[in-house]
């Protein structure tokens, strides 16, 4: 009965903006012959196929040929192939639109490929309420490797669906967050309120509290946090609150006004960078966003460089507003979903659960760091044994001065010294904690919802509407728009 709702709902769905019915998704489970073996030493292969559909200007960080050609030379059951819908997304189509519709199109039509790989949660958990895809759950309580005692819980948490199942899993992950000094006396997880009255309260000296920056840019941050605002499982959303026209109001603050020296006058430039590199520490700016990643080639860790380079003393990590209490957010970059009319579910998990184990989790130098194989260096492992590798290069600097006991970058023109620490057991400890404590997902809404919050809040910035009449714009659209999809 499930699969047959999901046909009728996702075809009432396509008949809205998709035109065309041509598809590339090339099908599944059709037996190939081993290459390189001949007479009675042929054996048969299983072909799968997976589509990569991640989209706009912050793609997936490995190469997919890659990562197949591996995976299918590492076994000898199954031939992964390729569905490339490319094709579908135009020149001017940054957020890959054309592939998407495609792909909705040829889940309908049962064309669609065995597996899928995409960066699109709203899209995730719109498709999985209408049973697209399969319960991973199963398959890694009898998968003695991946499962959820080896995964990170925040991270599985984070990904689980509004019926706490879930149909999508991540390889890697980073840790948006945003931080302000510790003497302010903010919380972790603060609320829109709370932000708003920090920033009424700012010190004297922060004279650049709403510079250099426009509305809209801060508008985009802050609502990436905002995952609350539209509940999956009963198909409604909240933009019309209190809370969210206060955002609105205090992100119309911010006024982009900022004069850049000449780049041809270096004196003038390098002078303009050393001022503004010193605004966190002077208290003359008193906020930052930044990302906890994974880059083990850095010459520093995040929190290391947000502590003693940027603000110069002790942080606290106040996160993204939010009245749900999670202001650190999980951004996956990508996830891995099985389609649930996949004839061979145990052999999609096999491609899968192969981005998990041990020797491509690693955070070490077996894999090659170039411009094809950037997966071992840039983020943070879901695999939990990996991740505490991770931790543990955190108590050191690959670039570690044995005179100084520190790492020492000096700005050649202006003589000013960064003095960044490692982080100290204790540090560490708390990062532990504070990752883990991140159990929600970064930017969750379906592109279609994001581009209208950005239309109509542009309105309200321009002076063409009211914030309250922007929020009534947004809950409307919004509201209309996840109805047609449910």
């Amino acid at each position: 009965m499930r699969k047959r709702l999901l046909s009728l709902a996702l075809a009432a769905l396509m008949l809205t903006g998709c035109a065309g019915g041509k598809s590339s998704a090339p099908q599944s489970s059709a037996p190939t012959e081993q290459s390189g073996t001949s007479g009675s030493e042929k054996k048969q292969r299983t072909e799968l196929t997976v589509a990569f559909l991640e989209k706009g200007p912050e793609v997936g960080i490995f190469d997919p040929k890659l990562y197949v050609k591996r995976f299918n030379d590492s076994q000898d059951e199954y031939t992964v192939k390729v569905a490339d819908y490319a094709d579908y997304a135009g020149e001017d189509d940054l957020y890959g639109d054309g592939m998407i519709a495609q792909f909705k199109r040829d889940v309908v039509a049962g064309k669609a490929p065995d597996i899928v790989v995409l960066n699109d949660r709203g899209l995730v958990e719109m498709l999985s309420q209408k049973g697209a895809f399969a319960d991973l759950d199963g398959f890694m309580e009898n998968d003695p490797e991946v499962n959820r005692d080896t995964l990170m819980p925040n991270v599985l948490k984070a990904l689980e669906s509004s019926d706490g199942c879930l149909y999508s899993i991540s390889p890697q992950f980073k840790i948006r967050s945003a931080a302000v000094k510790k003497k302010f006396g903010q919380r972790e997880n603060w609320t829109v309120r709370e932000m708003i009255d920090f920033y009424d309260n700012a010190p004297s000296t922060a004279d650049h509290l709403y510079d250099y920056t426009d509305p809209g840019k801060v508008f985009d941050t802050v609502l990436s946090g905002m995952d609350y605002l539209i509940d999956y499982g009963k198909a409604k959303c909240h933009f019309d609150s209190d809370e969210f026209v206060d955002m609105l109001e205090f992100c119309s603050r911010f006024k982009n006004n900022e004069e850049l020296p000449d780049k041809l006058n270096t004196g003038e430039w390098e002078s303009y960078y050393y001022d503004r590199n010193t605004w966190l520490k002077n208290d003359r700016a008193i906020f930052e966003s930044f990302m906890i990643e994974g880059r083990i080639n850095n010459m520093w860790n995040e929190i290391s460089q947000v502590r003693d380079m940027d603000f110069c003393e002790d942080i606290t990590l106040v996160g993204y507003p939010s009245s749900s209490g999670h202001g650190g957010k999980i951004d996956t970059l990508e996830e891995f979903a099985i389609l649930d009319a996949c004839p061979d579910k145990e052999g999609a998990w096999q491609f899968i659960r192969y981005f998990f184990t041990k020797d491509m989790q690693s955070v070490n130098d077996k894999l090659e760091a170039s411009s094809n194989n950037r997966y071992a260096i840039i983020m943070l492992r879901t695999r939990k044994d990996c991740f505490e590798e991770w931790l543990d290069t955190c108590r050191y600097f690959t670039e570690w001065s044995a005179e100084a006991q520190k790492y020492v970058k000096t700005y050649s023109k202006d003589t000013y010294e960064y003095h960044a620490e490692p982080l100290n057991d204790e540090d560490v400890d708390d990062l532990r904690r504070y990752v883990l404590s991140c159990d929600t997902v970064y930017n969750s809404f379906p592109s279609e919802v994001t581009k209208i919050c950005m239309e109509e809040a542009e309105s309200y910035f321009s002076g063409r509407c009211s914030a309250r009449d922007a929020a009534e714009m947004i809950q409307n659209r919004a509201s209309l728009w996840i109805s047609e999809q449910s």
